[in-house]
């Protein structure tokens, strides 16, 4: 005993002397037992410490007592062991507390019995199945004296949680779950394993859970032919017979059949269909539908999710329409300056959009043109006719841009639009669209964006010369179609940011020139941005310290896991540790800065010895952490003495 006091008392010395703030001592401690108590044999005692000042350094206490046979304290709690008297001592820094305990004749006879509550059937699943849910089972002291469980076995095909408390007084619960393993093959799986504890404490648990074989369910459904294409005030088609048919090997049962838009279904000549049985209904179009298409797709569906789709197909056409189209609508003869050649005439295209036959009327007179005359007026649907248009010579400086219409019978008409400009002087003026092309933002190393095609466009009334395209930084420019524009000619040529380039935005400004002194500007963006990292930190873990056999369970500790890098990383399951048991990772996703936690304890019951494993918590992308606890298990100084000494340093 005395030599585990000196060894706290070392570790306390050496905690000291390694913290860099000032100390604060501990200047007085109190036990909420008071300076003395009077106890039953059996019975026990909770004490709380008040450490003055509350921010003292050292929160540390060490118990010691006088006659560790009589009572002694476990766990902050005084147990009685047998009749006499003893002095528990509480110290904290170079404070003490003591209480005077008395301990007296037991005056109950204590029974040791447990109870688990009731486990409900995991039921019959088939195999494929999703994992049942975990259940709670309860364990309950149901006798008077109190009770330390022992762990849970293990079991197999199941999956159990520790206990939530090991150690029970009269009427004190714990709880753990259980829930069938996933993967399992067809069979039953119906263990019986027992609960344990201390003066032989023991209740049987009988989980039961049964996996069948898969059965198969499908359905199909017999081809439905096209009912065709009619005209509006259509008689009414005759209906089809679909037969759905179960190609599964397990029963169906057939929900009733959907309403479809448009289409009449009876009803199912069944619905319950053994393996291979067939049943039937018949479809057919609605009457007096407009036209339109009328290609539904529905799902006949039943039980254990089984749907086959059908998609019936009807066309409604439209009595006759009228109406005609241009090509172009609008077409544009340019600028010219004074004393211009007669522009080349263009052609105008006129086509019969309707269903039914139309009659072209003659083309009225417009102004400042001279149109050609029609190549036919009676047009079929679909059929076309042409004319010509050029603007007239000789016209003074002006805006020409007339619109007329070409009609037909049952009131057909469309409107087409020429443009002509004369002007005083040659103008020299070039565009490029788009002016801002973005590439986007990318992560190094990066896979080289597709080029992007960028339009020049001869906006003035002269020809322009483009010259060569200039050289830029952190892009490539190639590919210029032409050199040579008149007015209102277009050229490309590509730009793409080049491949290897580093972090950094890459926004230059490019200009494009010509002859006579024509110019525009495009700016691009693109943006490199660093790659990401991948790394996860793990909280301290601060050691579980040096108990005696028989020791009682450490509580478990939570370690918290950091994503300290820039990039998501998934968290892998955690490894099993020889002598430890791990919580499972409270998420298993983590973004940038987000954490997870997990809680770690040693197991009940270790021989003597040092358990200082180290592990990694590792995840995508090459994450990986180490962790180490610390753990030392050491021999009773009074061996068979079946009695507790005095216990290491604990913080509260």
């Amino acid at each position: 005993m005395y030599a585990i006091v000196a060894a706290a008392l070392l570790f306390a010395a050496g905690y000291t002397s390694c913290k860099k703030d000032k100390t604060i001592e501990v200047s007085g401690i109190t036990l909420s037992a008071g300076g003395s108590v009077t106890m039953k044999v059996g019975d026990q005692i909770p004490l709380t410490v008040n450490i003055e000042p509350a921010n003292a350094t050292r929160q540390d206490v060490t118990w010691t007592s006088s006659d560790p046979t009589v009572a002694n304290v476990v766990s902050r709690v005084i147990h009685a062991y047998k009749e006499g008297s003893t002095t528990i001592t509480a110290k904290a820094g170079s404070r003490t507390a003591t209480c005077n305990v008395t301990v007296e004749a037991a005056t109950t006879t204590y029974t040791y019995v447990i109870s688990a509550s009731t486990l409900a059937s995991f039921g019959t699943l088939e195999e494929g199945y999703t994992q049942p849910s975990a259940r709670t089972v309860t364990i309950t002291n149901t006798g008077t004296g109190a009770v330390t469980l022992d762990a849970l076995p293990a079991v197999a095909d199941y999956t159990l949680t520790a206990l939530t408390a090991t150690s029970l007084a009269a009427g004190a619960t714990a709880t753990f779950t259980i829930r069938p393993n996933a993967g399992l093959a067809a069979g039953t799986y119906h263990p019986t394993f027992n609960v344990t504890g201390s003066n032989g404490a023991s209740v049987s648990i009988s989980p039961t859970f049964t996996v069948t074989a898969a059965t198969t369910y499908v359905i199909s459904a017999s081809t439905l032919a096209s009912f065709g294409t009619l005209e509006e005030g259509y008689e009414q088609p005759s209906a089809q017979t679909v037969t759905i048919t179960n190609t599964g090997t397990g029963a169906v049962t057939l929900d009733a059949l959907p309403s479809v838009a448009d289409y009449t279904l009876t009803a199912l000549s069944a619905t319950e269909l053994a393996a291979g049985a067939i049943a039937m209904f018949t479809i057919r179009p609605n009457a007096g539908l407009a036209a339109g298409e009328y290609n539904p797709t529905f799902d006949v569906t039943g039980s254990a999710s089984v749907s086959v789709s059908i998609s019936p197909t009807f066309t409604v056409t439209a009595a006759e329409t009228y109406s005609i189209g241009a090509s172009p609508t609008s077409l544009s003869f340019g600028a010219q300056q004074t004393g211009y050649a007669q522009p080349a005439e263009r052609t105008v295209t006129i086509t019969n959009t309707g269903t039914g036959a139309v009659t072209l009327n003659a083309l009225p007179a417009v102004a400042n043109y001279t149109l050609g005359a029609l190549s036919r007026t009676n047009l079929k649907a679909g059929q076309t006719a042409t004319f010509t248009i050029r603007p007239n010579a000789g016209l003074g400086l002006g805006t020409y841009n007339p619109t007329f219409n070409v009609t037909g019978t049952n009131g057909v008409s469309v409107a087409i639009s020429p443009a002509f400009t004369v002007s005083a002087t040659t103008t020299y003026s070039i565009s490029v669209t788009p002016n801002d092309p973005s590439f986007g933002s990318l992560n190094a190393p990066y896979t080289q964006p597709a080029a992007l095609t960028v339009t020049i466009t001869n906006d003035g009334t002269g020809a322009v010369t483009l010259n060569a395209l200039p050289s830029v930084t952190g892009y490539t420019l190639e590919s210029l179609s032409a050199s040579s524009l008149e007015a209102g000619a277009t050229a490309t040529f590509t730009i793409r940011p080049n491949a290897g380039l580093a972090a950094g935005t890459y926004n230059p400004t490019i200009t494009i020139t010509g002859s006579n002194g024509a110019s525009a500007t495009l700016v691009p963006t693109f943006t490199v941005t660093a790659a990401l990292t991948y790394t996860i930190s793990a909280s301290a873990l601060a050691s579980f310290g040096s108990l005696q056999i028989p020791y009682t369970q450490p509580s478990a500790r939570t370690v918290t896991i950091t994503n300290t890098g820039t990039g998501a990383v998934t968290l892998n399951a955690l490894p099993a540790v020889a002598n430890y048991t791990l919580g499972t990772l409270s998420r298993t996703n983590l973004n940038a800065g987000q954490t997870a936690t997990f809680t770690i304890r040693p197991n009940a019951g270790l021989a003597a010895g040092t358990y200082n494993p180290t592990f990694n918590v590792t995840g995508s992308n090459g994450a990986s952490v180490s962790i180490s606890p610390t753990f030392t298990v050491t021999q009773a100084e009074n061996p068979g003495s079946g009695l507790p000494g005095s216990l290491p340093t604990e913080n509260l």
